[in-house]
């Protein structure tokens, strides 16, 4: 017999159509949020060589020192106030959480942002200001822009919580990533374990014999590698460069999205089939050098911390346990 509904956080995905208006707007909060970010750490690296003459090794970040350097950016730049608040507040918090990750040595040491990065964005936290109905969103400061998705998706952004929602830009298109807080009903016991061994050949090896193959993205790969050729003979910026740039970028697009397909559904097929899960904990960018098994593994194995690990247990109740080969 099924549990009761708990309330899960979850992420909803959908595509936007920006007008040219709505598009550089987008383009002025991204260039904030990533020039706020590089200033910070900027002052915080000034800051630590002071305190590395008079003998200190450590400097803790705290959300009242990064939020007092954002007021006098703030104050030295104006333009920071065309963003939403919220926004320029969400990038000292990631820059925390990195600092905290790097201190931890779980994470490398915060990177600087870079405008040729064709992945940004940034993040507005739901303070009853963001309306969303059939066809519009209706962003705080930045006005309405208009959207698509399955009626499902639809249904449950009128029905759930929304935290707060990330713009995202891939590629010259746009997304908005809902972060929703939403009723999960608990899969069923099925009390079955399975051990997952990661190889090359193949993606993994269940204990029950069955082999998991690659994802075939040799189309993929053999169309950017073609068009990383032809946009290096194109002049920067020049109209064929921007429409080479353009195709480019709906290839890379097309294989992170047959790859994100692929594994979230042997994620769930793992997780609605087997109580235990067992598999190798590797440092898999030390074992493996091809990018897509790369990809692939780090998507089954790096990227389950341990917080991840904990919410597998409390949403779907199963268990997740890594093992550290020896």
């Amino acid at each position: 017999m099924l549990d009761e509904c708990i309330i899960v956080n979850e992420g909803l995905r959908v595509k936007l159509y920006p007008d040219k208006v709505m598009v550089d707007k987008f383009n002025r909060s991204l260039g904030n949020a990533r020039f706020v970010w590089n200033n910070l750490l900027t002052e915080y690296q000034k800051t630590f060589e002071l305190f590395k003459q008079h003998g200190y090794t450590k400097l803790k970040c705290n959300q009242t020192t990064f939020n007092t350097m954002l007021t006098m950016l703030k104050k030295e730049y104006s333009f920071l106030y065309e963003s939403e608040s919220s926004t320029l507040q969400q990038v000292y918090r990631d820059l925390i959480r990195s600092f905290n990750g790097f201190f931890k040595k779980n994470s490398n040491y915060p990177k600087f942002k870079s405008k040729k990065n064709p992945k940004n964005g940034f993040r507005i936290q739901n303070n009853n200001n963001i309306k969303i109905t059939s066809s519009i969103i209706v962003l705080p400061v930045l006005g309405e822009v208009h959207y698509r998705t399955s009626p499902q998706y639809k249904q449950l952004l009128k029905e759930s919580k929304i935290n707060n929602v990330t713009i995202k830009k891939e590629h010259n298109h746009y997304y908005a990533v809902f972060n929703i807080e939403t009723e999960k009903q608990p899969m069923e016991k099925t009390d079955k374990a399975v051990g997952i061994d990661l190889g090359i050949r193949t993606l993994a090896t269940l204990s029950n014999g069955l082999k998991i193959t690659n994802l075939d993205t040799t189309r993929e790969d053999k169309m950017i590698k073609k068009y990383h050729r032809v946009l290096s003979r194109k002049k920067y910026n020049s109209n064929h460069y921007n429409k080479t740039l353009k195709t480019l970028g709906k290839w890379i697009q097309r294989k992170n999205n047959r790859l994100n397909d692929a594994y979230h559904k042997l994620s769930h097929y793992l997780v609605k089939n087997y109580d235990i899960i067992s598999m190798e904990n590797l440092d898999i960018k030390e074992l493996f050098q091809y990018q897509m098994i790369l990809f692939g593994l780090s998507e089954l194995v790096d990227d389950v911390t341990d917080e991840e690990s904990e919410e597998i247990k409390q949403e779907f109740h199963k268990i997740l346990i890594e093992e550290i080969p020896k």
